[in-house]
């Protein structure tokens, strides 16, 4: 019976192609929403590899005063800074950091060069303090600090997942990697490190040490630090006060990382909401036509139908055959979808979401597709069921 359904639904290829074409438009919008969905999923049950409960951040402003100071006196006042910072009690840990701060949303890339492949990687620079400023763990080696100041290469620490990615099971405490102009060392290996969030795609990277010192190539833009438990809003505006009298034109803002993560998922959640309504009204459209179309095809074959059950055909073989044909098309429908979907990972369309996340997000859209399509075809092949040979003849 199934080999009769397909060979029908292939005889009357052009007559289904509109509602194999629909098939087809939904079964990619499920694709679409399936890869967003899992993808964010996974990510959420990843941890973030850090802590950022009574963490601030302070941006410095220092941009908008670029061309009103030199180097040497910029780098004196963020010295400054950092000593008014680590001087104040309710301040635990300090360092600084360049853009990549948790929940900023803002990303750095860059690539790193082994045995003469090329491998797409985060990058932060961030000073001797951050990992303690954050809690994150170490799995190997150390993070790197002034035991690295007589190091002729540039002391690097990257994920785990880089390490699996690029290393496999090598030992990579000591290894060099050549640069352009200089040599990156590694010196320690740590978790992932999410530092958009929880529903960041991760392809993992590594953190470089960035010095505060006159002579550096980079000029950190934030200092991040954790206070202790109970300091309030007052102290913000206490710091701020201070650091106000000693860096005068600098426009100089401290957020909190907690409210940062919370505005971070709160956004993140509406993204999904607005893609989630979208999809909905999509495919809420595309089962009302797909119902219609079952509904016009059965009252055009009342005939043929009546027929069947004057041959002897019981309710129960029609019911099984229109629902047979519908998931039938679905199936048309799906096979050409899953062409185009396969090539999303094969030219690597999102770089940084896995092919297993892909894969997934194909079955749920099928899987979506045959259940729609069977919900539409029920009702329409009740209705065939129930055709009489006598009503079918007095129609034709």
């Amino acid at each position: 019976m199934i080999r009769h359904i397909f060979r029908l639904i292939w005889n009357r290829k052009m007559r289904n192609f509109l509602l194999i074409s629909e098939i087809f438009f939904s079964f990619l919008v499920l694709f679409a929403v399936g890869t967003m969905a899992i993808s964010n999923i996974t990510n959420y049950l990843e941890p973030v590899g850090y802590k950022y409960k009574n963490v601030m951040v302070l941006n410095t402003g220092w941009n908008s005063i670029i061309n009103e100071i030199s180097k040497p006196e910029l780098v004196a006042k963020l010295q400054q800074i950092y000593t008014e910072l680590k001087a104040s009690p309710e301040v635990v840990n300090v360092s600084w950091v360049s853009g990549n701060v948790p929940f900023f949303n803002s990303q750095w890339g860059t690539s790193l060069e082994i045995d003469g492949q090329e491998f797409s990687t985060d990058i932060c620079m961030a000073g001797d303090d951050y990992a303690r400023v954050l809690d994150i763990p170490i799995l190997e080696g150390r993070w790197f600090g002034k035991e690295d100041d007589a190091s002729p290469r540039i002391p690097i620490v990257i994920e785990n997942d880089v390490k699996e990615r690029i290393f496999g099971d090598q030992q990579v405490l000591g290894k060099v990697i050549p640069r352009k102009d200089d040599e990156y060392v590694i010196v320690g290996v740590i978790g992932n490190y999410h530092y958009r969030g929880e529903f960041m795609t991760h392809r993992g990277g590594f953190f470089r040490r960035l010095k505060l010192e006159e002579g550096s190539s980079q000029t950190p833009d934030y200092f991040i630090f954790s206070v202790a438990d109970g300091t309030g809003i007052e102290f913000e505006d206490r710091l701020i006060q201070r650091l106000g009298t000693m860096t005068p034109g600098w426009v100089m803002k401290i957020s909190s990382l907690e409210d940062l993560h919370a505005g971070n998922v709160k956004d993140m959640l509406m993204g999904m909401l607005l893609y989630g309504i979208v999809a909905g009204f999509l495919i809420f459209n595309v089962a009302l036509g797909i119902f219609g179309v079952l509904w016009y095809s059965i009252n055009r074959r009342r005939g043929e139908i009546g027929l069947r059950r004057a041959v002897g055909a019981d309710s129960s073989q029609i019911f099984k055959q229109i629902t047979g044909e519908a998931l039938a098309l679905a199936t048309f429908g799906i096979i050409v979808g899953i062409f185009v979907a396969i090539q999303a990972p094969l030219l690597q369309f999102i770089e940084d979401i896995r092919t297993s996340t892909y894969i997934l997000a194909v079955v749920f859209a099928a899987g979506m597709i045959y259940l729609i399509i069977t919900i539409c075809a029920l009702y329409p092949s009740r209705l065939a069921a129930r055709i009489q040979p006598a009503e079918a003849l007095h129609d034709e």
